[in-house]
């Protein structure tokens, strides 16, 4: 799947262009790996490359703003992610499932 417009300016990436995201960013997950556990919370450097990458918009609809994208590709990214630290790729995982296929008033 290659990146598409949906017409309102949101450039939604593809599995593989988020893939190769999550790839450059193993080592700066890396780096900080033992600082995320011993501080228990994701580093800001870290926090914002997932940001940047759009990770925190994986599972956001389009409508808000988010790439709307499928669970595999979600699972592909956190496993690319966990490859780097597995706390990043949980964070990017797992926090929006339960909210992921419910309605606007969730």
């Amino acid at each position: 799947m290659t990146s598409s417009d949906t017409g309102n300016g949101n450039v939604i990436p593809g599995r593989e262009e988020l893939v190769t995201r999550a790839h450059a960013l193993q080592p700066l997950l890396r780096e900080y790996a033992a600082k995320t556990d011993a501080g228990r919370c994701l580093p800001d450097a870290v926090n914002a490359a997932l940001t940047d990458a759009g990770f925190v918009r994986l599972l956001t609809p389009q409508r808000f703003g988010g790439y709307e994208t499928s669970l595999r590709s979600v699972t592909e990214v956190a496993e690319t992610l966990g490859a780097g630290d597995a706390s990043a790729a949980w964070l990017v995982a797992i926090p929006r499932w339960p909210f992921a296929s419910t309605g606007e008033c969730a």
